[in-house]
């Protein structure tokens, strides 16, 4: 897209953007807009947190802006429903359609991105390292949403998920609660992940995920 089409959709989303950054923080933060919000997020929720642990600049976080090529982004819409606390430590980018539920803490490393139509539910605890790439249509849940009762206990509560520093996620991807991803890892595409995958320079993948290679990196 041309500059002048990126200054006039930043111009649509100025009423989201200033609501947003005078809503979530104090006067001589909210007047650098730090975060860019695209006139197709829906601010379903705007409570609990949102926090940068980073030196605070112009446009450093943007929600709802970018897109993929053959998704017409004029039909998709994000959503923001927030009730939980949101840190994120440094730039991040949350493509156009994400969508993210946090009633709990979600933490997002520095250069955070995440592609079109991706989805975050987080009711306990989900944390990104740092350059994390997620691509579009990956899911990711801490919960079951709905309770299973053994022997009058429940069993399956709310799991963390914690993914590490350079983690490139495919499309299309499902990652379950309790899933604890090492740094320097490729998830490959259509993958679910639930479990611990600790060794770092792997490509993981499958349903259930494991370790197809070894000796990988990846560049973006």
């Amino acid at each position: 897209m041309i500059r002048g089409g990126k200054i006039f959709l930043a111009i649509l989303g100025l009423p989201k953007t200033l609501y947003f950054n005078f809503k979530y923080f104090d006067f001589r933060h909210a007047i650098q807009l730090p975060v860019l919000v695209s006139h197709r997020v829906n601010l379903e929720k705007c409570g609990g947190t949102v926090k940068i642990d980073a030196p605070i600049h112009f446009g450093m976080v943007k929600l709802g802006y970018g897109d993929v090529g053959f998704f017409d982004h004029r039909q998709v819409r994000s959503s923001w429903k927030v009730g939980g606390a949101v840190l994120f430590h440094g730039a991040a980018n949350l493509g156009n359609g994400f969508r993210i539920y946090c009633g709990g803490l979600l933490e997002f490393g520095a250069n955070f991105k995440m592609s079109c139509e991706s989805q975050i539910y987080c009711f306990k605890k989900i944390s990104f390292g740092e350059d994390v790439l997620v691509s579009w249509e990956t899911l990711f849940m801490d919960s079951d949403f709905h309770k299973v009762i053994v022997d009058n206990q429940i069993s399956n509560s709310p799991k963390e998920i914690t993914i590490g520093d350079r983690v490139w996620i495919g499309c299309r991807c499902v990652i379950l609660k309790g899933a604890w991803v090492s740094s320097d890892v490729i998830i490959a595409a259509n993958s679910t992940v639930a479990g611990l995958f600790a060794e770092p320079e792997t490509a993981i993948g499958g349903s259930p995920a494991k370790i197809i290679k070894r000796g990988v990196k990846w560049e973006a």
